[in-house]
C-alpha cells in the first residue's frame, strides 16, 4: 500500500512540470483569443483606421502570394467613401525615379503592362521584382481608378531611392520623407512594405565578420513615429518565420511558424475566421519569440547587451506595431507566381550594374530567383 502511494505521489510530481507546461502553452492561446474576439473583419478594421489616422502602415512578408492578393483586395473593397478614401498607397517595390510612369500606369485610361514591368525591373531586388502579385496590386489600382470618380482615386508612390550606391538606413529615409510629406498634405495613405519597414524597430547591423559595435538606424514606421505619433497606425499581417531569401521550408508545416504556432492555434479555435485586431503590452509575444519561430535556428536576444544590440529580449510586439491582421492559415500559404517582365536590353546591363552578375541570361535569372528563394512558384506558360 505504502509503495502504492509513493508510487502515484512520484507520477504526480514527475508529471507536474509537463502539466504545468501544457497549462501555460494553453494559456498563451487563450490570452490571444481575448484580442482576436475584439477584432473585425479585415476591411472594416483597416477602414476604420483610415479613419483616424493619416497613414496605416500595413506589413507584408517577402515572396509569398497571400498577402499581396490581401492588398488587392483591400483596394477593391476599402476607400469608396471620402472619410477612407485612399489618396496614396506608397510601396516599396519600385523606384522612385519610375514615378512618372506610376501616375501615368495609374491614372491612364488603359492598363500599360509594359510599364508595370519597367517598375518592376526597376525595384529593389538585385533582379528586379518578376512576381505576379506584385504586378497584380498595380494592375488592381488601375482598375478601381477606373470605377472611382476623380476625387476618390488612388496614387501609387514609389518609395525606393533613386541614388545607388546607398547606405544602410537611405531606404527607410527616403520612405520617411515621401510619408512625411503625405502627412503634411493631410491626405490619407496606405504605406505597404516588408515588416521591417513597417514595424517601428530601430534596426540594427553589425560590421562585416559579425563582430563590434552595432550601426543602428530608425525603420520608416519608427521615424514617422517619433514626428507624428498620433498620425501612423502599424498593422502586421500575420505569418511565418521568414529567413534572409525567404521563407525556411518545414516539414510540417511549409513555413516555420512564429512561437511553434502558438498564437496560430488561437487562429484555429476560431474557425481560421480573417480578422484584424488591436495588441497592447500584455499581448502574449516579443519581438524576439515573434522572430525566433519554432526550429528557426535564431539565438536569443540579449536582456543587456554591451555591443548597442537593439534586438533586445525585453521588447514588446506594442514596440513594433498597433495591431495584427490573420488572413489565413500560413500552412495554406502560396509562394509567389515568377512573371516574365524582362526584356534583353535590361538582362545585358546586369553585367554593367553588378560585378559579377548573378545571371547573364532569362533562363539564369529565374533560375537563380528559384534558388534564392525557393518556396516561389516557377515561369509557366500560362
Amino acid at each position: 500500500m505504502k509503495h502504492s502511494t509513493l508510487l502515484i505521489i512520484l507520477l504526480c510530481l514527475l508529471g507536474l512540470p509537463m502539466s504545468c507546461f501544457a497549462k501555460q502553452r494553453n494559456d498563451r492561446a487563450k490570452v490571444a483569443l481575448q484580442y482576436i474576439d475584439k477584432g473585425k473583419a479585415p476591411f472594416d478594421y483597416i477602414a476604420d483606421k483610415l479613419r483616424s489616422h493619416k497613414i496605416v502602415a500595413i506589413g507584408e512578408d517577402h515572396w509569398i502570394a497571400d498577402h499581396s492578393e490581401f492588398l488587392c483586395d483591400v483596394l477593391r473593397n476599402v476607400g469608396y467613401t471620402a472619410d477612407t478614401h485612399i489618396s496614396n498607397l506608397a510601396i516599396e517595390f519600385g523606384n522612385e525615379r519610375d514615378q512618372m510612369l506610376a501616375d501615368s500606369l495609374a491614372f491612364g485610361k488603359k492598363w500599360n503592362e509594359a510599364f508595370a514591368n519597367k517598375i518592376l525591373l526597376d525595384a529593389p531586388d538585385e533582379l528586379g521584382n518578376p512576381y505576379k502579385g506584385y504586378r497584380d496590386v498595380l494592375y488592381t489600382v488601375w482598375e478601381t481608378n477606373m470605377q472611382k470618380p476623380d476625387s476618390l482615386k488612388t496614387r501609387i508612390l514609389l518609395l525606393d531611392p533613386d541614388d545607388i550606391p546607398r547606405t544602410p538606413e537611405a531606404r527607410d529615409e527616403n520612405i520617411a520623407n515621401i510619408l512625411r510629406n503625405c502627412i503634411r498634405s493631410g491626405k490619407k495613405t496606405i504605406f505597404y512594405a516588408g515588416q521591417a519597414h513597417t514595424q517601428y524597430q530601430t534596426r540594427g547591423q553589425l560590421p562585416r565578420g559579425g563582430k563590434g559595435y552595432y550601426y543602428n538606424y530608425p525603420s520608416a514606421a519608427k521615424a514617422i513615429k517619433v514626428c507624428y505619433p498620433n498620425d501612423i497606425f502599424s498593422i502586421n499581417l500575420w505569418g511565418g518565420f521568414m529567413g534572409s531569401y525567404g521563407y525556411i521550408p518545414n516539414e510540417e508545416t511549409t513555413w516555420t511558424l512564429i512561437d511553434g504556432g502558438e498564437i496560430d492555434r488561437a487562429f484555429e479555435l476560431k474557425g481560421n475566421n480573417p480578422v484584424g485586431f488591436d495588441i497592447d503590452a500584455d499581448f502574449p509575444l516579443t519581438p524576439s519569440q515573434l522572430y525566433a519561430g519554432k526550429n528557426s535556428g535564431r539565438e536569443p536576444w540579449s536582456e543587456n547587451p554591451d555591443n548597442g544590440d537593439p534586438y533586445t529580449a525585453n521588447l514588446k510586439m506594442k514596440d513594433y506595431c498597433d495591431g495584427f491582421i490573420f488572413v489565413k492559415p500560413v500552412k495554406d500559404f502560396s509562394g509567389m507566381q515568377l512573371i516574365d517582365i524582362y526584356d534583353d536590353v535590361w538582362i545585358a546591363t546586369l553585367a554593367d550594374r553588378i560585378d559579377p552578375p548573378p545571371a547573364r541570361t532569362k533562363e539564369e535569372i529565374f533560375k537563380t530567383i528559384l534558388e534564392w528563394h525557393p518556396t516561389c512558384l516557377p515561369l509557366t506558360d500560362k
